[in-house]
């Protein structure tokens, strides 16, 4: 009977992982654990596949060539030194405010 009303559950809990927010991988993981417990794997791998769907919907831009591109360009600016350090936020913001649209690049 238990293995019944997990599996009642576990089809709410999918129809519902819809409305999560993708960061909140603490109730994410409440819905899995029971899932696993009672050995739901079809239902767990559908809850894990939408997870991705969600996840991946969410930073594709991230993974777009433009966005990877000024990842590299901003990768290889670091490893070549180009960047200042400051000491205080109010020496970044002084610096900040001193920059003409000219010098920025």
């Amino acid at each position: 009977m238990v293995y019944y009303n997990s599996e009642v559950r576990a089809m709410d809990t999918v129809a519902q992982l819809r409305t999560l927010p993708d960061t909140d991988l603490a109730r994410l993981c409440r819905v899995l654990v029971p899932l696993v417990m009672t050995h739901s794997w079809e239902k767990a791998e559908q809850v894990i596949s939408l997870w991705e769907e969600i996840v991946a919907a969410d930073q594709e831009w991230y993974w777009s060539p433009e966005w990877q591109a000024m990842e590299a360009e901003a990768d290889a600016e670091l490893a070549a030194g180009q960047y200042d350090d400051f000491a205080t936020m109010d020496d970044l913001i002084a610096d900040l405010e001193a920059t003409t649209p000219e010098q920025v690049k």
